[in-house]
């Protein structure tokens, strides 16, 4: 009874994210500026962004662990939806969100960064492909405006805060110990409490921009950037 419960909820959890996949996708070439459209459009772009990246964040498929090597390739929009299914959808959805991080008006940018932070929060390993991808140094450059930048900023520190609560509970090992389907390299390649130290690992590559950062002339990006420094020390990185 348990399973079937589970199995009918995973699939409720599929057709609400599919709604949300595919109209994110046939949105995503519309325009590449979407302050330009009509409220409408983006009010439903900014709810199917949030709702995709917290489904992403809070839903674990059964084989969740990534390889210790994680391939950039595997991140490619589905477009025929009928082949989304839970254990790829993170995948596609990650690839669908630098579609919108690409656009113009700093709004999307924001919403784009929010909804990519849930795949990097259920998935660290993520952030090593954001960071060969360039993506972490176009968030914070000095090209990128400062709300984006306080957007990135604000998306790091919520990683780093779940990955110290990830370590303090134990709910690391937990997971990947009650996942039966995941293999014995894994176990070991992919230790989960290691996972939860590369965010900061990363972040720490970028200290001399982050410090940078500190002596903006966006007063809110300098409280931003100083409370995300203050958590790395914390952490002692």
């Amino acid at each position: 009874p348990d399973a079937a419960s589970d199995s009918i909820q995973e699939k409720k959890l599929l057709k609400l994210a599919t709604q949300f996949y595919s109209y994110l996708l046939k949105t995503k070439d519309v325009t590449n500026d979407f302050s330009s459209m009509k409220k409408s459009v983006r009010d439903n772009v900014r709810r199917a962004l949030a709702a995709l990246g917290s489904i992403c964040r809070f839903y674990e498929c059964a084989g969740a662990a990534d390889d210790h090597t994680l391939d950039s390739s595997v991140f490619v929009i589905e477009t025929d939806v009928a082949k989304l299914q839970l254990d790829n959808l993170s995948n596609a959805a990650f690839a669908l969100f630098l579609q919108y991080l690409s656009k113009e008006d700093e709004s999307t940018k924001c919403l784009a960064l929010r909804a990519m932070n849930g795949v990097f929060i259920s998935r660290p390993r993520v952030v090593l492909v954001a960071e060969q991808m360039g993506i972490i140094t176009s968030v914070i450059g000095d090209e990128a405006p400062p709300s984006v930048q306080i957007e990135s900023l604000r998306c790091w520190r919520d990683i780093l805060i779940s990955e110290e609560k990830r370590i303090d509970s134990g709910a690391a090992k937990a997971k990947m110990e009650a996942q039966k389907n995941v293999t014995l390299s894994k176990r070991i390649g992919g230790d989960q409490d290691g996972d939860s130290t590369i965010s900061g690992s990363v972040l720490t590559k970028h200290s001399e921009r982050l410090y940078a950062l500190t002596l903006s002339k966006d007063e809110k990006v300098r409280h931003m950037i100083i409370d995300l420094i203050g958590h790395l020390l914390r952490q002692g990185l």
